[in-house]
């Protein structure tokens, strides 16, 4: 188990290129200089795990960037438990799984405004929308989640409420079954 303090942003998902975690890592060092303590977490696995590994040496952010390969749901939970922010910048998604365990997990969601996504997420109220890649919309919302309590509670908070609409009977009583294994 990776030990971490400080502000974390935790980010999953295939390593493909329409996943969009080189524009996270391009971003850290600019976190970095707001938060010293700051992590990122990339968990996952798939062909561009090689690619940025090397990224995050070369820039010298090992200390800040751990990308953990796949991880099983339960201890990939409790990772985006503790972490302050969940991003999920991609260009393609369907209705998000992921997503729809984040909001029940309770941690503030930003997202990019694709597929799936907009019917989960209303923007600035159960989570934050922004553009794929796009460098200076990810820093700012991070940024305004990590730096207002106040925001990052009502975002949870209107998340689990949103939550109780997509969930079906079989599709609730999974999710407390494993949430409650932890």
């Amino acid at each position: 188990m990776l030990q971490f303090e400080g502000k974390i942003v935790a980010s999953a998902g295939r390593l493909v290129q329409w996943k969009g975690f080189e524009a996270l890592i391009d971003i850290t060092p600019r976190l970095v200089r707001k938060y010293p303590s700051f992590k990122l977490l990339i968990a996952g696995d798939g062909p561009l795990m090689k690619k940025l590994n090397k990224m995050v040496h070369n820039r010298k952010l090992d200390d800040y960037v751990a990308i953990t390969g796949r991880l099983d749901s339960d201890v990939l939970f409790k990772y985006i438990r503790v972490a302050d922010v969940f991003v999920l910048n991609t260009d393609y998604e369907g209705l998000s799984h992921q997503l729809l365990e984040v909001m029940s997990i309770g941690t503030p969601i930003i997202t990019t405004n694709v597929g799936g996504n907009p019917e989960l997420i209303d923007n600035n109220k159960n989570g934050i929308l922004v553009c794929f890649n796009n460098k200076n919309e990810l820093y700012n919302s991070i940024i305004s989640v990590l730096d207002d309590q106040n925001l990052s509670d009502k975002l949870v908070r209107n998340a689990k409420t949103k939550i109780k609409k997509f969930n079906t009977e079989n599709m609730t009583e999974e999710l407390v079954k494993e949430f409650k294994k932890q």
